[in-house]
């Protein structure tokens, strides 16, 4: 997932593994920039760009959700100090739904483990 776009995709070009897919949505450091095509082609890489959709109807979506009540189903919620314990969860394949990752100085969640 590239969220910064300019020259930062040359960065994640490197990054990605050969045959591995870039999903492109990010323009936070423009619209135009030189990329390096050859790593594109010698890496094999797939560039997917991501349209996030209009402000009308980011809207719609959230009003649709607002009126239908729809919340994210919640699997566990970790302090950042367990960050590591939430990633191995994670990598674990158990988890069903989100996994939060809270500040220290938040208070304790509502809802435990």
């Amino acid at each position: 997932m590239e969220t910064i776009g300019g020259e930062i995709l040359n960065s994640s070009l490197r990054a990605v593994r050969i045959g591995g897919t870039i999903s492109f949505i990010g323009l936070l450091a423009g619209t135009a920039a030189h990329i390096n095509t050859y790593d594109i082609v010698t890496r094999n890489v797939t560039i997917h760009g991501i349209e996030t959709g209009s402000r009308e109807m980011f809207e719609e979506m959230t009003g649709f959700i607002a009126e239908h009540r729809i919340e994210p189903v919640l699997d566990s919620t970790y302090w950042t100090n367990e960050v590591r314990d939430a990633l191995r969860h994670l990598e674990s394949g158990k988890a069903f739904g989100k996994i939060v990752i809270l500040p220290a100085h938040a208070e304790e969640p509502a809802e435990g483990r």
